[in-house]
Formats: C-alpha cells, structure tokens, sequence
C-alpha cells in the first residue's frame, strides 16, 4: 500500500463550451466511489503535486477528480476573473459538466459520487448537494461557507470592499446571494454529512457550520460535526490533521 496513485490532467467542455482541466486519481484497485474534490480559494487550482489527503484516499481505492473550475488560475487573467461576482453559478456547473463526463466515461456513477471541499470548496460541496443531490451519496465540508450574507457581513472592515467585488453585494444583491447560498437548499441536501470546522476561524467563521448543522439536525439529515477547538481556517497540528483525515476516511468507508 505505499505505492502512490499518479494523479493526470484530463480536460472536458463544461455547460457552455469552456475547456476546463482537472486532476484525476485512478486506483489500482477501485472501490466503486468517486470523490468529487472542488479546490479551496477560489482562485487557486489543484495540480499534480502529492496532496497527502488525497493521496491517502487513492490509495485506499477512492478514484478522486478534481475540476480546475472557472476562477482557477494557472489559465490566464480572464479564466481567473470569472468566478469574481459569480460563486454560485459557473464554478458549480463547471462541477456539474466534469460529473457528468466521469460518468460517461464510467469513471463515476450517479448516486456513487461524494463531494468534498475545503473553505471555498467546502462551500461549492455543500451548494452542489443541495442543488444536485441526485449526484451523491454523502458530503464532506472542512471549513466552508454556508450563507453568503452572513459570510460577507462577517468579514473583517479591511476586506470587506475585495470579499463584496469577489461574492456581492449583501444589500444590493441580496436575492442573488441568497440564491448562490447553500444553506438555502438544506430541503434538498444529500446526506449522511460531515462537517469540520476550527473553532478559531477568523476567516470562515465557525457560525457557517454551526449554522448549517443545526438546519440539517432539524430535518434529520444524518451529520456528524467535528469542531477543533485550537484550529483556525487550516491544519495546525499534525494531529489534527491525522485525525480529520482518518475521520473522513471512516466516514466515506461507510458510504460504500
């Protein structure tokens, strides 16, 4: 088991012609489960570098795709400025679009795939099982955003004119943001769930969570909730992390 799983680029046309790339790790052995892995920032990308969580999820037969959706950079300025001013739309039906190819190329299957993300791809996990849950079997949120109104009106006075360019405006464009909002779509959402957050998150307040699991408790949506009570918007400690990871790990083994 200390082979490592190569990851490869593979690229697809998303809903409206867009070339997008993604990150693809294909097990020797798979189990039958494809994890949907949807980037943090959202103007980062993944790449074909070790990404130990990753890794370790390969390695134990989990066949993962990661879509470089639009936002992401490494393909230039106006690749990256789409995702400013459109959280919601584009970068989930991106998603959508690379689900849809795995399955037709019979590397997922509907009803097979769990998704998960961290910070913003916390948020992208839990909008897309809300507005796709035919899709999945179970969602994993480390970190994410569950209300964008909440979200922006949190943030610190400093940000607030880049987080407002990047998300909305929470007064002027408050329906549209309600509307790019998970919690939202909490009737809808696939569950079992598990959420992670760090107790002391100045970023991504632990209130998004805290928030989003009260409204899935209340509807009966199976969700386990892991607060690290000396974390901030990230791993720390070694240990940390080596829990969360095995945590994950047992919680999509009983998603098979």
């Amino acid at each position: 088991k200390n082979k490592r799983v190569k990851p490869v680029a593979v690229e697809y046309p998303s809903f409206d012609g867009l070339t997008i790339e993604g990150i693809l790790y294909r097990p020797d052995e798979p189990n039958g489960m494809t994890i949907l892995w949807p980037h943090g920032g959202p103007q980062k990308s993944e790449r074909l570098k070790n990404r130990p969580l990753l890794q370790y999820l390969a390695l134990n037969g989990y066949t993962i795709f990661a879509p470089n959706f639009r936002g992401s950079v490494g393909y230039g300025a106006s690749f990256m400025k789409r995702v400013e001013g459109d959280w919601g739309v584009g970068p989930r039906l991106d998603c959508v679009s690379g689900m849809d190819w795995l399955i037709a190329e019979g590397l997922a299957e509907k009803g097979r795939i769990a998704v998960m993300g961290g910070s913003y791809g916390g948020y992208m996990s839990l909008l897309l099982s809300g507005r796709h849950p035919e899709y999945f079997c179970g969602t994993v949120d480390i970190f994410g955003i569950s209300d964008l109104i909440s979200y922006v009106e949190a943030a610190p006075e400093t940000l607030k004119p880049l987080i407002v360019n990047l998300v909305g405006d929470p007064v002027g464009q408050r329906e549209k943001l309600v509307a790019e909002s998970p919690i939202t779509y909490v009737e809808d959402m696939a569950g079992p769930m598990l959420i992670i957050h760090g107790k002391n998150d100045t970023r991504v307040r632990p209130e998004e969570s805290e928030r989003i699991v009260g409204r899935l408790r209340e509807r009966g949506i199976p969700v386990q909730y892991i607060l690290l009570e000396d974390e901030g918007h990230s791993f720390s400690k070694h240990d940390n992390e080596v829990r969360v990871y095995q945590e994950i790990k047992h919680f999509l083994d009983t998603l098979l």
